[in-house]
């Protein structure tokens, strides 16, 4: 994480090995995730096309922000967020990243979906963060 004027540049990346227990609970509290605002539901999207591996997601290009779960197979969760980051700046192995990213500051998308913003009925959008 690197703090600038306004918004941190981060990459988080954490791979784990559960049990074969653990793991089914752990995917089972991952596509539960959820965020609700003025009764409006937003659930995580399941998505097998933007990555190498099956992935849930819950911001994707989202003012240049991604947030993701990686289901790579034997029992491995990789959880990936991603803000201002350049391609050139990450620290982990770039298989993981979307099968599309450009990066910050190289024509990265702006404007993604995220189950963390909420349009308003003035058509302002509210973050839940």
């Amino acid at each position: 994480m690197k703090d600038t004027l306004f918004d941190p540049t981060v990459q988080m990346f954490l791979a784990c090995t559960y049990s074969e227990e653990d793991y089914k609970k752990e995917a089972e509290r991952i596509r539960n995730i959820q965020e609700e605002y003025r009764k409006e539901v937003k659930r995580v999207i399941y998505d097998e096309e933007h990555f190498s591996f099956p992935a849930y997601v819950t911001a994707y290009a989202s003012n240049h922000c991604y947030e993701y779960v990686l289901f790579p197979g034997n029992q491995r969760i990789i959880y990936v967020f991603i803000q201002f980051a350049s391609k050139d700046e990450l620290l982990f192995d770039q298989q993981f990243l979307p099968l599309d990213y450009q990066g910050y500051g190289e024509n990265d998308q702006e404007n993604g979906d995220s189950i963390y913003v909420f349009v308003q009925e003035d058509g302002t959008g509210i973050g839940l963060y």
